[in-house]
């Protein structure tokens, strides 16, 4: 089924629609035009799986990291920077305003570091072997390094000869 990716919701999984019902697909964003497969029919909405890439988003930039696809450590990194801040900014302001009833404007500080920045990351470990599992699933993704860890970490996983 082919599917036109009109938002994000909450976990930064792409939001479409087939026959008017909701369908959450991973890795994808707004502006992307996706064949959707493997769904799974939930009472209000399918999950399902990128196929093939139909049309990608204007807004969608190179992804250097060669894990993306696979791993399930980030979800945005297809995402330009400044759009990746206006959903931040969007889902801050939504969580502060369904909780906290507070309806207030957000100044974003914008980061000279688009990668590098985390300071923490959780790797898992299964049998010597160190990476971070695939989105929702219990399999291991080995990773030399994670582009957005800090240098300091990479340097460190390195040094210990886990990557």
């Amino acid at each position: 089924m082919e599917v036109l990716i009109n938002g994000l919701n909450h976990t930064g999984e792409g939001i479409g629609r087939i026959n008017g019902k909701i369908v959450f697909v991973p890795k994808t964003i707004p502006g992307d035009v996706v064949l959707v497969g493997n769904l799974k029919d939930y009472k209000s909405y399918y999950k399902g799986e990128v196929i093939k890439y139909i049309k990608n988003s204007d807004d969608k930039i190179r992804n250097i990291c060669p894990y993306y696809r696979e791993c399930g450590g980030c979800q945005l990194m297809d995402l330009s920077y400044l759009k990746q801040l206006d959903y931040k900014k969007d889902k801050v302001k939504n969580i502060l305003k369904r909780y906290g009833n507070i309806d207030i404007d957000l100044d974003i500080i914008l980061s000279n570091k688009i990668n590098g920045y985390r300071n923490k990351i959780t790797l898992k470990v299964e049998n010597g072997k160190y990476g971070y599992y695939a989105s929702k699933t219990h399999k291991l993704i080995e990773i030399d390094k994670c582009l957005l860890a800090e240098p300091a970490i990479n340097r460190f996983i390195k040094a210990l000869g886990l990557g």
